[in-house]
């Protein structure tokens, strides 16, 4: 074999080794580290909660109004001049258009089967018949001044708006508050990993983990649950409901994991 081959090989092998040496050294003083890290320090638990209540600062309410007909147009036709004259009275209220939404318009056939149906509106017996059109719109809507809920729900009902929902009071600035308590529940665990640490005889180094379980509730008086079902009558005469607004809960519990010496 030509030297100069072997002096090639030689080197190559020699580079070879070399590499391998310094993995080997590499993946040693990493295994070496690692288990000398997490055999370093132990940890300890603690947790905490904490809660505020705050009166709610606007409503919610949305309302669907529907309208069937054997033409389209006409089912149109009827659900505009409900809804037309429905938000210019909010808008008298004193609603701002900003706060005013709608979140869905539709308008589907309906079909009905039998053969009572089919010989009505000429089909096989047994298959379905088209009887008409459903059309439909829903509108959400915030309430900035409460004193207004009540005026809100009579006037819905004077303009025949007979499917609506709420009044779900609410708090517009609520982050706000979430980040509050969620502060206040931090600071509470932390005094109680450094008394925890103190009766320990240990050392707080730092933070293994921390775990945080935000929820909270809306309270309503009786009176206020029961109100839609009268408003919601064609029948009844309108009214304004008596709305007991209550407060809402804003609660946290947090969990941290400490390091310690």
């Amino acid at each position: 074999m030509d030297e100069s081959l072997k002096d090639t090989i030689k080197k190559a092998l020699g580079m070879f080794m070399l590499l391998m040496l310094i993995l080997s050294v590499f993946v040693i003083f990493q295994i070496f580290t690692g288990s000398k890290s997490s055999a370093n320090y132990d940890t300890i638990t603690v947790d905490a909660e904490s809660e505020i209540f705050a009166v709610p600062d606007i409503a919610e309410i949305s309302f669907t109004v529907r309208s069937e007909d054997k033409e389209i147009a006409k089912a149109q036709s009827d659900v505009e001049a409900r809804v037309k004259p429905a938000l210019e009275a909010l808008e008298k209220l004193g609603i701002d258009k900003k706060d005013i939404k709608t979140t869905s318009y539709n308008v589907n056939p309906r079909y009905e089967y039998g053969k009572l149906i089919c010989e009505q509106y000429r089909c096989d017996d047994g298959q379905r018949a088209l009887v008409g059109y459903e059309a439909n719109q829903s509108v959400s809507l915030k309430i900035r001044n409460l004193d207004n809920v009540s005026k809100v729900l009579a006037t819905l009902g004077e303009n025949r708006v007979t499917d609506f929902y709420g009044p779900n009071f609410q708090i517009e600035d609520e982050e706000a508050l979430k980040a509050q308590v969620r502060e206040d529940a931090i600071a509470k665990a932390k005094e109680k990993g450094k008394v925890l640490a103190k009766n320990l005889d240990v050392r707080i180094v730092g933070i293994e983990n921390f775990q945080e379980n935000a929820y909270g509730g809306i309270y309503y008086a009786k009176d206020a649950m029961e109100m839609n079902t009268a408003v919601m009558n064609e029948s009844a005469p309108a009214f304004e409901p008596s709305l007991p607004q209550g407060e809402n809960k804003i609660q946290t519990s947090v969990t941290i994991t400490y390091r310690v010496k």
